[in-house]
């Protein structure tokens, strides 16, 4: 038996492995995310004509967590191959991000943010700035201020490249976990990371990343009712992108995009 966590969620890539956080502790009771149960291990399955199969195994120390209900996949090092980004939480030292290749071996990590009880949320890899170099997005501390991250892989090295105080991407206690989303929503032909204004989460933004000039606030903004779902990217017949959530108003917000435009908010 793998003990998942109750509300873990596999992640399947394209190659048909699954990942998945397991061996359910309390061990780490910061309880900021829904419960107060997070993962001690990530095992890696492989599915083997219909059945799965053990590929492989992390089992953290005892001062240790994965903290989330799933890791993702993503290419970071443009080797054909995706890897399994994780978040690593520890009482002492406090949360670091860490990536592992499917074979269960670390490829890379951020420092730790040096204290305890400080979550980092992994969001999302993709090319914020050309076609060339993925980054790798984050939230520091989503509950205290909001650090948006983006960090990029040199050598065996994460290197931070820019970074954005004042957004989150999760509300403290809820178990919606996927209230940010990277994306082209605005039809620029770059990728957003779409997350809330931490002073007023009900404003919804969009920000980007360049090169020569740091994160960019606001390609785009919506305001709505306090949201009460996760974020649900959606294509359309015509190829733009759009986003739907719901909020405690009882409606149900969708961003349309226009080319290199603001959203507009339906419901």
């Amino acid at each position: 038996a793998l003990a998942a966590l109750p509300d873990a969620r596999p992640v399947m890539n394209a190659n048909g492995l699954v990942a998945l956080y397991t061996a359910a502790t309390d061990r780490y009771p910061h309880a900021v995310l829904g419960d107060a149960l997070e993962g001690g291990a990530l095992v890696i399955l492989a599915t083997q004509a219909g059945e799965l199969a053990l590929h492989s195994r992390v089992d953290l120390p005892a001062s240790a967590v994965f903290e989330g209900v799933a890791p993702f996949w993503a290419d970071l090092d443009v080797d054909g191959l995706p890897e399994v980004v994780t978040t690593v939480s520890a009482a002492g030292e406090g949360a670091r991000l860490r990536v592992y290749r499917a074979d269960g071996a670390p490829l890379t990590e951020t420092p730790p943010i040096g204290l305890g009880f400080r979550w980092r949320h992994q969001l999302a890899v993709a090319f914020f700035d050309d076609g060339e170099t993925p980054l790798l997005v984050e939230v520091r501390t989503p509950h205290l201020g909001g650090v948006v991250g983006f960090w990029r892989l040199e050598g065996d090295m994460l290197v931070e490249v820019g970074n954005l105080r004042g957004y989150t991407s999760h509300l403290i206690r809820s178990p919606n976990l996927d209230m940010a989303v990277a994306g082209d929503f605005s039809g620029d032909g770059l990728p957003e990371i779409v997350l809330m204004n931490s002073d007023n989460p009900s404003e919804v933004v969009g920000l980007q990343f360049s090169a020569a000039d740091g994160v960019l606030e606001a390609a785009f903004r919506l305001q709505s009712a306090p949201l009460s779902t996760n974020f649900a990217p959606v294509h359309l017949p015509d190829g733009r992108l759009v986003l739907g959530y719901g909020t405690e108003a009882g409606t149900w917000e969708i961003g349309l995009g226009a080319e290199g435009a603001a959203f507009s908010p339906g419901n």
